[in-house]
């Protein structure tokens, strides 16, 4: 990921909320986010920045003290830990990350197309697809990161690698909705630029200040999808690299909700983006060895970029995982909003930030 440094950005991409008046007393607050009936016994919490405790989780005996970052993923069971520092819990291992203790910023851009709208509604459909210009949008962005030499991760979904397809993806079962790919044209890249951009991924790798990440194959709920399709999906990153000689390293949760993380690891990510705190994230860098989280915590448009630019002066210590979508900068006022934020973040970075590069990371 590309953390915003001396003179760069090091790759890593965010996704999410924007912190338009949030309250500081949530920071006192813990969140207990329960979908299924999870057994709970003996949750002892004192002060925790956040607590997330996924679907069917079986828990006893846990002691929580500080302020940390504790994620129960689904279909986990805990048992017998006492949380002193920033923990995730999958089904088959146990994750502890300290944070990295430098300020960062990173910038990432969600590259969705018409695939982000796979499960839309007809009508929502209908109503947003002449939005999706995402090719043309990104083409005059990229050329405003190049022009303040700023390095920035792209989350791309899986489908517009393709030249061309017939619709049939290989999943073999239901879609959450029904059919995973409602929409998909069935065409090719001359066709139909929303779904399949393999010529503009093509330029976005001889770019070396773009690092080209993973967004899911069709911008999948990760929350939702099981286990059979998160291997899947990982399977065609693997082709993906192999085709296009990549190496997708970092993967940028749709949504930035965090599931299947044993997963990702098994097939090499090691950059995630997505958020913990889901009361107010933090936008913390945490090193939890096999990987590396970063909580995005800065969404980031037109319509919000001053008060962006007003948080990243005020705030301190500096840490933000700016977001954006191509799409979001759809209109010839927009781009010179883009240019004005992307120059006063190079010249924001000249002045505030005197580290090297994390490569050790």
């Amino acid at each position: 990921m590309n953390f915003f440094m001396k003179k760069s950005f090091y790759h890593l991409s965010p996704h999410i909320i924007n912190l338009l008046g949030y309250n500081k007393r949530l920071f006192k607050f813990f969140k207990v986010q329960i979908n299924g009936n999870p057994k709970i016994r003996k949750l002892k919490i004192s002060d925790p920045r956040m607590v997330e405790i996924g679907d069917n989780s079986v828990i006893s005996n846990v002691k929580i003290n500080g302020k940390w970052y504790f994620l129960v993923l689904p279909n986990s069971k805990v048992s017998n830990i006492e949380i002193n520092r920033h923990t995730i819990i999958t089904p088959k291992n146990v994750y502890y990350g300290n944070e990295v203790e430098r300020e960062v910023i990173t910038f990432s851009f969600d590259l969705e197309g018409g695939v982000g709208l796979s499960h839309a509604s007809s009508k929502e459909f209908q109503k947003l697809r002449n939005f999706w210009k995402s090719k043309e949008i990104a083409k005059k962005l990229i050329k405003i990161l190049d022009k303040y030499e700023l390095k920035s991760t792209w989350g791309v979904c899986g489908h517009l690698f393709l030249r061309e397809c017939n619709g049939n993806h290989g999943f073999g079962i239901k879609d959450y909705y029904g059919d995973w790919f409602l929409y998909d044209p069935k065409t090719n890249y001359k066709e139909n630029s929303s779904w399949y951009m393999p010529d503009l991924i093509e330029e976005m790798k001889s770019n070396n200040l773009i690092e080209t990440g993973y967004h899911s194959f069709g911008h999948f709920k990760y929350w939702l999808i099981n286990e059979f399709v998160a291997e899947k999906d990982m399977k065609i990153k693997d082709e993906i690299e192999k085709e296009y000689n990549l190496k997708m390293k970092s993967f940028i949760f749709p949504y930035n909700r965090i599931n299947h993380i044993d997963i990702l690891l098994k097939h090499k990510i090691k950059f995630i983006r997505g958020y913990i705190n889901g009361v107010a994230p933090l936008g913390k860098v945490i090193d939890f060895k096999k990987f590396i989280y970063i909580d995005t915590n800065l969404f980031v448009s037109p319509l919000n970029m001053e008060m962006c630019i007003k948080k990243i002066k005020t705030c301190k210590p500096v840490n933000f995982n700016i977001f954006t979508h191509p799409w979001n900068w759809l209109g010839d006022n927009n781009f010179r909003e883009f240019e004005k934020f992307c120059k006063f973040l190079s010249q924001y970075r000249d002045l505030m930030f005197k580290f090297n590069e994390l490569e050790n990371l």
